[in-house]
Order: C-alpha cells, then structure tokens, then sequence
C-alpha cells in the first residue's frame, strides 16, 4: 500500500502508564506500507508513570515524519522513518525520584538543515534547598541550572534515537546559569566518584562534538 498523505490534528492524549526498561516489540502492520508524509500538528500529550513519580508532557506539539516505510511483521522503530522534522512550544518532564523538573521552550528540528533549536532549558529543583537536601541521608548537591538559546548544528536526531550516538558539528549555547548547593553538615558517603572524563568515556554510545561555546553565563557553589 502507497498512502501519499496522513494528518492528525489538534490532538490530546493524557494518562498513566507503567514503564518498563524492558519492552515489548510490537508488529505494527502485517501488510508493506509506505505514508510519504506524516503530518501530526497541534498535539498535546501528558504521560505519567503508575509506579513513580516520573512525568513527562508536551504542548503544542507538531511533527512531520516523511518516507515512513513499514513492511510486513515491521516492528516500531527508527528505521522505518526516513526523515523527520519537529516542534513544541513547551516540553515538561519530572524525575522518578521528583526531585527535579525538566522544562524546556521554543523546541525547532528540521532534518534538511540538520538544526536544532531550544530557546530555553531548565534544570529546576522541585525542592528548596535544605528540604530538598534533607531528602537524603548523606551530602548531596542540588544544582538549578537554566540555558538559553541553544543551537546545535549538522544534527541528526533520527541517528541520535536509532544508535544512541551523539554527534554534531557545533553548539552554541547564548547563556548559562548554574548554582549548586550542599550542606556540608550532612554524613559524607566515602564512595569512589567517577571524574567528568571518565563520564566522558562512560557515555554509552558514540560522543562526537567538534566545538561548544558559551556566550556569556554565572556559576555559583554554596
């Protein structure tokens, strides 16, 4: 089958959901079919996990997905799409553990130019600082960090999804701000810590950034 056009439209989908870190592949068609293009606009989802506290939602959603191939017995996967662009006004996201919200604005890709865009990122502490802390038996940080106006060019995000590897030519992040907190009165785990190199090393697939630059920012650690 040739379909030469699908559109979904002002969208909502809500509910709660038990993740599993170990899915099931599910056929999606049991016929070949390929949609030349996929157009889903204005869709807003919120998604929550039935068994912690993680959540994440999307507003204003849209995404374009061209060359969708599907053959017969095909599972759900990133090989089936040949390209695709997307945008969201608003993305939202809470850790399992709601300690920290993820929140970001202005979300642009488009897979000709291989661009991505954010205009805002935030690593926001749900917590204020000595609750949040008192949340563990031992020291621990609690980091607030905001960017904005994020640029990431020669981006492939149907590469980044299928093998998990991170490359790109350049990113240009217009300003960062980051404070950090801890309270030093708090029993200290004398655990090996790995160092920001050996993260470097640890990162589970392919790291490939040619250059990062940072315009202008403010760090703080108390």
């Amino acid at each position: 089958y040739v379909i030469h056009e699908v559109i979904i439209s002002n969208s909502l989908l809500k509910g709660k959901f038990a993740f599993k870190n170990e899915t099931v592949q599910q056929v999606v068609s049991g016929s070949n079919v390929r949609i030349k293009k996929l157009n889903i606009d204005n869709v807003t989802l919120a998604i929550g996990d039935s068994h912690t506290s993680k959540l994440f939602s999307v507003k204003e959603a849209a995404l374009k997905i061209y060359n969708l191939q599907i053959a017969k017995n095909d599972t759900l996967s990133p090989a089936i799409i040949d390209m695709m662009d997307f945008s969201a006004a608003e993305f939202n996201s809470v850790t399992a553990d709601s300690n920290y919200s993820i929140k970001a604005g202005g979300i642009n890709y488009t897979a000709n130019s291989k661009h991505l865009s954010i205009d805002s990122l935030h690593l926001l502490p749900n917590f204020s600082d000595y609750i949040f802390i008192d949340r563990s038996k031992y020291e621990t940080d609690r980091f607030d960090v905001q960017v904005n106006n994020v640029y990431v060019n020669d981006f492939s995000a149907i590469d980044f999804i299928s093998t998990g590897n991170l490359e790109c030519a350049f990113i240009k992040i217009g300003e960062m701000n980051l404070s950090a907190f801890r309270d030093k009165r708090k029993e200290f785990l004398h655990t090996p810590r790995a160092t920001f190199q050996e993260d470097i090393y640890s990162f589970p697939g392919k790291l490939h950034i040619d250059s990062i630059e940072v315009k202008s920012g403010n760090i703080s650690y108390i």
